[in-house]
Parts: C-alpha cells; structure tokens; sequence
C-alpha cells in the first residue's frame, strides 16, 4: 500500500510523543538512540519505493534533494544558530549519502527539515486594514504570493548573493518584494498585517504558521528616525547633492515572540501601470517566475555539505536593525485598540530615544510603501503549527 502525507504526519505525531519532556513549554524534544525517526525519514524521504512525491513537483525524481542535519558537539556550539549543520544530496547519490541511523545525525530534525522543504506549499499575504470596531476587521488592499522555505537566507538590504546557513531558522524570502508588494501603502490609521500559511495539495486544511499585524504609527516613527539620521550623513559625503529616495527596513517580531517578518518602508510613489487594480482583494501571481529561481537557488546547494566548510555561519546580522513587536490578529480583535496601540508606538519611541535623542518634532502624515521581504520561523515552530493548529486562515483566500 502507497504511503501518504497523512500517514507521514499521524506517525510523526506517535513518535513525538514518546520524545516530549515535562518541558514542554519551548517544546523541547529529546532524541532517543532507539526512536523510530530514521525508520519514518527513509520510508517517506529516502526509501526508492515508498518516499513521497514533492508538492514542487507532484513526482518523485532522481533529481530530488535530500537533506540531512547533524548536531554539533558542545565544545563546537557558540550559539543556538550555529549547533547545526546541513547536509544535501542528490537522491539517486546514495554512495554518497549518511549511512541511516548514523549517531552523528539528528534524524529527528532530519525529518523535520524535509517535511518543511518537501511536502507543503506556503502563501504569504500581505493586507492593509483597518479595525472600525474591536471585534471587525476590514481589508483594504491584500495582496498574496507564493514562497519557498529555505535552510539558509541571502541579505535583502543590499540585493546579496551569498547563501548563509539559517538553520534552524527557516526563511521564506520574498526575492523580487518591490515587484510583488509595489501596490502596497499604508496611511494614518491603519494596519499592515501579514499571514503565511503552509498547505498540501492532498490535506483539507491550510495550517497558519506567522500571523502578525503593525500599525502606521509605529512604521512611520520608526522610517522617520531611520531616514533623517542615514540621510543626514548621505547628504555631508555628497556634499548636499542627495536625492534618492531611502529605503527602510523593520523588523516585526512574530507574536509571543514566534519568528520575524521583515518590511521593506519607503514614501509611497504611484506606479505607472497599463493595467488599474481595483478590487480591495487582489492576488498576485508570480509563481512561476519564484519557481525558476528557487530550483536555481536549490541547485546551488546540491552538491554535498552545506555548512560552514563551504558556506558562512548563521549570524545575527539584525542586531542594530529596529525591530517592532506584532501582534496576533485574532488577539488584536479580541482586545481594546488602547493597549495595542500603546504598546506598539512605545517600543518604537523607546528605539527612537536611543537612536536619535534629539529628534523632538512633529513629523506630518506620509503614505508608505510597505514590502514585505522575509519572514522567518524555526523548523520546531513549522512542524509543530503542521502537527497541532487548527487555526483557519483569515487573510489569505483559498
């Protein structure tokens, strides 16, 4: 009998069970030496009979990729970030490929990463709301696309190239953002709220894995400060001549802490276009170009280790960017508009205070140009969202 995802996903579920500690608040497993997780990685990823066809591609190929994790030794780990490494191969390379059940693998999270790589398709939306009462929201503009998780991410501020391991971190990158998300601008007193969403074309459900919502306010606090002080000294090198307009990136940190997103904040400038979008739900489609430029960039790590031998370390190269706490949606509804508000426009003065004393004056009312460039989520947080959520979708159509 043909394996399914379904079945996939109900054995999994057994055997995390049999690995949760009383910890459970981190959702902290412990990987026993006699677990059933290279079984369940080799029949459903690895096995030439019973693996599962990719949502990429809907067949299974020789060509498919097969990632592999390993757990470094203490005295190796620095930090969270770095106490993996990544292995891929070629599946039909199985000369070259770790022997199953090899004590230097981590078969847990092996299976893990390549049920998230693998088996489900994700949608990122992006909408422009506004919360006439505590219990509705209304969506002005929304725009959705398609993306791909990733083990490791390439910097958005400066258009990189180079690949960084992530992992555990998984990205879902947003390459061609100013494209994508042109026709989104957000103006006083309203919300940018972002979803992803993660499903299997066989499974019923879609599975809710980010959702998180920022208000003008706090964007336009936080890109003003941003692009008096970068402008200030762009103007002393050129001498007074700069003109271009400034690009801003936030971070806005998941709800509960869970995962980043990160927006892309500039003036609003009209986009000449042949063809008027109108309706307030508007769906773009640019699956096909992503899906030339993920299998690019998979390609790219095809061929054997990836981790720090052949590419740098996962690193917090965030850490002086301004970041913004979201909030959940569903929560957002649920609680007085006071407290969010407050909150979310207190974080952003407290970053303003430290970056620019100063900076005292009243700053009118701009439209801003909002694209969403990445979000991110540990794997753990994806597969458990996969295993346990029930939570529907409220912003992305199906």
């Amino acid at each position: 009998m043909a394996l399914t995802i379904q079945n996939l996903l109900m054995n999994m579920k057994e055997e995390r069970k049999k690995t949760k500690t009383d910890e459970d608040d981190d959702f902290i497993l412990v990987q026993k030496s006699n677990s059933e997780w290279p079984k369940l990685f080799d029949m459903y990823f690895s096995s030439t009979t019973t693996r599962l066809a990719q949502t990429s591609t809907g067949i299974t190929s020789d060509d498919d990729l097969v990632f592999y994790v390993t757990r470094k030794t203490a005295d190796n780990v620095q930090n969270y970030a770095s106490k993996y490494s990544v292995e891929v191969f070629r599946h039909h390379d199985t000369k070259r490929q770790p022997k199953l059940g090899a004590p230097e693998y981590d078969w847990e999270e092996t299976t893990n990463l390549n049920l998230v790589l693998h088996q489900f398709e994700y949608t990122v939306t992006t909408a422009v709301c506004v919360k006439p009462t505590n219990q509705h929201l209304q969506i002005i503009k929304r725009l959705s696309t398609r993306v791909y998780a990733s083990p490791s991410y390439r910097g958005m501020e400066n258009k990189g190239i180079e690949e960084i391991i992530s992992y555990p971190n998984i990205y879902f990158t947003v390459d061609n953002f100013e494209d994508t998300f042109c026709e989104m601008f957000i103006n006083e007193g309203q919300i940018v709220c972002v979803e992803l969403i993660a499903k299997n074309p066989t499974l019923n459900d879609a599975k809710v894995l980010f959702l998180g919502s920022i208000k003008y306010e706090a964007l336009k606090e936080v890109y003003e400060t941003r692009v008096t002080t970068s402008t200030r000294v762009a103007q002393r090198v050129s001498l007074g001549m700069y003109m271009k307009r400034r690009m801003e990136f936030v971070r806005m940190r998941g709800p509960n802490g869970k995962g980043h997103a990160q927006m892309a904040v500039s003036r609003f400038r009209p986009v000449q276009s042949n063809i008027a979008i109108s309706e307030s739900n508007s769906t773009a489609s640019t699956a096909s170009s992503h899906d030339a430029d993920y299998r690019s960039q998979r390609r790219m790590t095809e061929n054997g280790l990836v981790s720090e031998s052949s590419l740098p370390t996962f690193k917090q190269q965030n850490a002086v960017m301004p970041e913004v706490e979201s909030n959940n949606i569903r929560q957002e509804l649920s609680h007085d508009e006071g407290g969010f508000l407050g909150r979310t426009l207190n974080q952003a003065m407290d970053w303003m205070r430290k970056s620019n004393p100063r900076l005292n004056q009243t700053i009118n009312s701009l439209p801003l140009q909002t694209c969403l460039t990445y979000i991110t989520l540990p794997c753990n947080l994806i597969v458990k969202d996969i295993l346990e959520s029930s939570s529907m979708p409220i912003l992305t159509v199906q």
